[in-house]
């Protein structure tokens, strides 16, 4: 059974809403400049060499999307905001809101920060934020492992869910073609329609802009990393109405590990075109090329985590077989964000992004150490996955005043198709290995395949928000419908599964914002997810169900530059998916039947001196499993997730002097030990690791040095089976040349 509303009614009423008679309404001059989804100028800034404001991280913040320009602050495309302190986000209404203002616990970290700390996957990015768990496993050339708030988020790409295939969906994404991370905290569906209750992390992609500039750099750094990057953009003619950007990232190198491979190819081509000063369109196309070879981790815990009599198993011990493992995985997405005005009040808008991906990889894993203690046993495995998928998402949104109360309301439909064909094969013969004295090249045979399914997804959603002030006061409600169809055909046998879920979320949040920059907020919303798939005895899984209750406090000081966050909320689910570890066949799921998670966050970002940039977080969980259908789990934690989590970071330039454009910074992050099993019998180490930079410029050169894990501590991050133990990852030393022009 298919969604009730024709999918083809809403694909075609969407297009005409994006593409119809509003161009030529004029009810009012809309501004003295061209709606645009590009940096514009604030008054009094001067323009850097990437097109943007060249206000200090220590001044306030400097954003697109102002007064000033009298472009309507709706616009969500192109906001970048200069430093460490964000005013604004784009991901907690889909629309621009100051961050003091939205009921909810958000995140948001600018190019400024990436790039001082030298970030190189979304789970670098995010480390140093509260909620957040980056790199849980260590380090995985594969994939951006994060957790918000004791579950993997939902990952979006300029506000448009990325489809989740098999092996596809966990990506490492290329960090150098974003402007912003935005790490939206907590249940929101209302909004964003099928997503976990933990929230959302959204990355913003680079966009055109006005004035012509460019950026080429080289780095190199541990386990020889050579890169090269490029990063240029501009108008393609004199009247300034076609603008463009072209991103690159060429990388070769290798991994901690023996015999070990991580290569990239990327490029971003985006056009904008300003049709009008009411209307514009700007394309965005990515592609991304990655080949790799070994894992870390997958260790056996015997001579990781626990005494084995052979001694301690090196960090770079590769476990696989040279000649038959690799990864290769092609991503590529291309779509377009179109905008019309019809006055200072009205927008329609309409986003579209057409997605595709390919993986195949062959590996040799490990099952185990055999009776003694060095010889470890081993899998092959064979996964293959193509998978595609188009998102589009049409809002009509504006103000209503009545009287005192205002009114901003958004109207949306969004659609989401995914399709995934993945097959795999698995095989017990592969040959064993010593894993203190390993010898390489024994024949590996190549299973046949042994799973064979074609997934289809097709999500419509349908909501409505509206976000009502009235004076001090802001009341944000939410309410969405979403109609979901899931099928899997299975190509080996007869286990095709079809499932139609219809949910309605709603949000409700309430803030009240002081004239000295204190909100204090409340709010509550709820989630869901559908589910495919069978337990162990062939039930079929029910959609998984969370609500959440929070309450905070946010403070933006007029005096200087900073924002502080304070966050407590408690969060109950239902059905939530996790490894079966009665099964006696490993790989099947069980559903728990009710999990509460309790947590309270801070963090604080402050730029108290001009040159000094200043983040402290902290971060307590509290999980439970309450309900569950495997008795060994009832009342145990949720694995992956610390309990404590405290995260600093502090960066000084010299502002003038003899040392003016010399700058250090230094970062700290701890963890407690977490459990790696639901049943809570596996844990690894609590982790102190210190990260530092240093950096100088000169004229239009910039000279950078990053180190992470800089003492270079070895640990076990996580144990998940006696089969699995994962390091953290090791100390890393990068450094690079950028020159401006």
């Amino acid at each position: 059974m298919r969604p009730r509303i024709p999918l083809h009614y809403l694909i075609l009423a969407s297009t005409l809403l994006a593409v119809s008679s509003p161009l030529s309404a004029q009810d009012e001059t809309v501004s003295t400049e061209p709606a645009t989804s590009v940096p514009v100028e604030q008054e009094g800034d001067e323009r850097g060499k990437d097109g943007s404001a060249t206000t200090s991280p220590n001044d306030e913040t400097s954003t697109e999307t102002t007064e000033s320009t009298k472009l309507a602050p709706v616009t969500v495309t192109g906001l970048r905001e200069k430093g460490y302190i964000p005013k604004n986000s784009v991901s907690g209404t889909k629309s621009v809101m100051p961050i003091i203002e939205a009921p909810q616990s958000i995140s948001v970290i600018t190019a400024d920060q990436m790039t001082v700390q030298g970030v190189q996957g979304m789970d670098d990015a995010v480390k140093y934020s509260s909620g957040v768990i980056g790199n849980p496993y260590g380090f995985d050339q594969r994939t951006d492992w994060i957790y918000v708030r004791g579950f993997e988020p939902t990952r979006y790409i300029d506000g448009l869910a990325m489809p989740d295939g098999v092996w596809t969906g966990v990506t490492r994404w290329e960090t150098y073609g974003f402007e912003r991370v935005e790490v939206l905290k907590g249940a929101s569906s209302a909004l964003y329609g099928p997503m976990p209750v933990g929230g959302l992390v959204n990355a913003t992609t680079k966009r055109p802009t006005f004035e012509p500039f460019g950026e080429a750099s080289v780095s190199y750094g541990s386990f020889h990393q050579a890169q090269g990057k490029v990063d240029l953009g501009g108008p393609l003619n004199s009247e300034g109405t076609v603008l463009y950007r072209l991103t690159g990232v060429v990388r070769e190198g290798e991994t901690v590990l023996d015999y070990s491979k991580d290569d990239r190819q990327f490029v971003a081509p985006a056009i904008t075109w300003l049709i009008n000063e009411d209307t514009h369109i700007t394309i965005l196309t990515r592609y991304q090329h990655d080949e790799s070879r070994g894992l870390l981790g997958f260790l056996p815990a015997d001579g990781t985590m626990y005494y084995n009599p052979n001694g301690k198993i090196p960090i770079s011990r590769y476990t696989g077989e040279p000649d038959f493992d690799y990864y290769k995985k092609d991503l590529w997405t291309a779509g377009y964000e179109f905008e019309h005005r019809f006055n200072d009040s009205w927008f329609v808008r309409q986003n579209l992004r057409g997605v595709g991906a390919d993986v195949d990889q062959n590996l040799v894993g490990t099952l185990g150490l055999q009776a003694d203690q060095r010889t470890v046993n081993r899998y092959t495995w064979t996964p293959e996955e193509t998978s595609y998928g188009i998102t589009i998402d049409t809002q009509i949104g504006g103000k209503m005043e009545l009287g005192p109360i205002t009114n901003e309301i958004l109207f949306g439909v969004d659609y989401l198709y995914a399709h995934t064909d993945a097959s795999s094969g698995m095989g017990f013969d592969a040959p064993t290995l010593d894993i203190y004295n390993p010898i390489y090249g024994s024949p590996v045979n190549t299973p046949a395949d042994s799973t064979h399914t074609v997934q289809k997804q097709d999500t419509v959603g349908v909501y409505l928000q509206d976000q009502v002030k009235f004076e001090k006061i802001l009341l944000t409600l939410g309410i969405r419908q979403d109609f979901v169809s899931l099928r899997s055909d299975d190509r080996m046998g007869t286990a095709d599964q079809t499932r139609d879920d219809q949910r309605l979320s709603g949000r409700a949040g309430l803030s009240y914002v002081f004239d000295f920059g204190l909100a204090p907020y409340v709010a509550w919303s709820t989630s869901f997810q559908s589910n495919l798939g069978t337990d162990y005895s062939g039930n079929t899984f029910s959609p998984t169900k969370g609500d959440l209750y929070e309450v905070g406090i946010k403070y933006q000081p007029k005096e200087f530059n900073a924002l502080f966050t304070l966050a407590a909320y408690q969060s109950t689910l239902k059905d939530i998916l996790t490894t079966d570890n009665s099964a006696p066949i490993f790989g099947y799921m069980t559903q728990q039947g009710k999990t509460r998670i309790r947590g309270f966050e801070a963090e604080a970002r402050v730029s108290p001196l001009r040159g000094l940039n200043l983040i402290a977080a902290y971060t307590y969980t509290d999980s439970e499993i309450r309900e569950t259908s495997v008795a060994t789990d009832l009342g145990k934690q949720l694995p992956l997730v610390p309990k404590n989590r405290l995260s600093a970071w502090a960066d000084y330039t010299f502002p003038q002097g003899f040392l003016k454009d010399l700058g250090f910074g230094m970062g700290v992050t701890y963890n407690t030990a977490v459990y790696g099993d639901s049943s809570n019998l596996y844990k690894g180490d609590s982790s102190t690791i210190w990260d530092a930079v240093m950096h100088y410029e000169y004229e239009n050169w910039r000279f950078q040095v990053n180190a992470t894990n800089i003492f270079d501590k070895r640990y076990v991050a996580v144990v998940q089976s006696s089969m699995w133990a994962y390091y953290g990852a090791p100390r890393t030393i990068t450094a690079s040349i950028t020159y401006r022009f």
